[in-house]
C-alpha cells in the first residue's frame, strides 16, 4: 500500500478497490479518497503554494508580463521575438532587402520568396519556417528568389517570363552563395 502525499494526511491508499460496482486500479493515485474523492480526476494539488509564495518565483519582463524565474530575465514571448528577429536578420543579410526584379525596398512585409521550381519545394519560407534549423532554411532559400508582392503576382500570371526568372535565380545566387557559405556552420 502507498501513502497519501497530502502534507496533512498520511493515510494508506490501496492498490485496488471496488468503486461503484467495478474493480478499480489505484496504483497511480497520489491522494487518499478523503483528500481527493474518486471522480475528481485526482488532479487537485493539495500541497500547492499560496499566491504570495508563487509571486516570489515570478519576475516582470520589460514588456510588463510576469513569468517564472526559470526563464531568466525575459518572458517566453520576448525570447521568441528576439530569436525571430535574429533569424530574419540572418536571412535578409544573405538575400538582401530589395526585390530582385524591380528593386522595391520600402518594407519587408511586402517581400516574399518565390520558388523557381515548385516541384522541389519542401516548405514555404514564412516567418514561422524561417526559425527552423539554419541548414534546412539555407537549402530552401537557394530554391527561391526574393520578390515584392507585385512581381510575385506577375510571375504567377506569366507576365514575367519563366526564363527571365530562372536566369535571375542563377545570377543572383552565384553572387550570394559565398555569403551564404560564410554563415553556414561547418561540420
Amino acid at each position: 500500500m502507498r501513502q497519501c502525499q497530502s502534507p496533512k494526511c498520511n493515510r494508506a491508499i490501496p492498490l485496488r478497490a471496488w468503486i461503484q460496482g467495478k474493480k478499480r486500479n489505484l496504483q497511480h493515485r497520489k491522494y487518499c479518497f478523503t483528500c481527493s474523492p474518486f471522480g475528481h480526476h485526482n488532479t487537485r494539488k493539495l500541497g500547492e503554494k499560496t499566491l504570495a509564495q508563487t509571486r516570489k518565483l515570478l519576475r516582470e519582463c520589460k514588456c510588463g508580463r510576469n513569468h517564472h524565474r526559470r526563464y531568466g530575465s525575459m518572458c517566453p514571448a520576448c525570447r521568441h521575438r528576439k530569436r525571430q528577429t535574429a533569424c530574419n536578420a540572418k536571412i535578409y543579410s544573405v538575400v538582401g532587402e530589395a526585390c530582385w526584379i524591380c528593386g522595391y525596398n520600402r518594407t519587408r512585409r511586402n517581400l516574399c520568396f518565390h520558388h523557381v521550381n515548385p516541384a522541389t519545394k519542401l516548405f514555404c519560407l514564412t516567418t514561422r519556417e524561417m526559425m527552423l534549423k539554419w541548414t534546412r532554411v539555407c537549402c530552401e532559400l537557394q530554391k527561391c528568389i526574393l520578390v515584392c508582392a507585385n512581381c510575385h503576382g506577375e510571375i504567377h500570371d506569366n507576365l514575367i517570363d519563366y526564363q527571365v526568372v530562372k536566369r535571375l535565380h542563377r545570377n543572383e545566387w552565384s553572387k550570394r552563395s559565398k555569403h551564404l557559405l560564410a554563415l553556414t556552420p561547418q561540420v
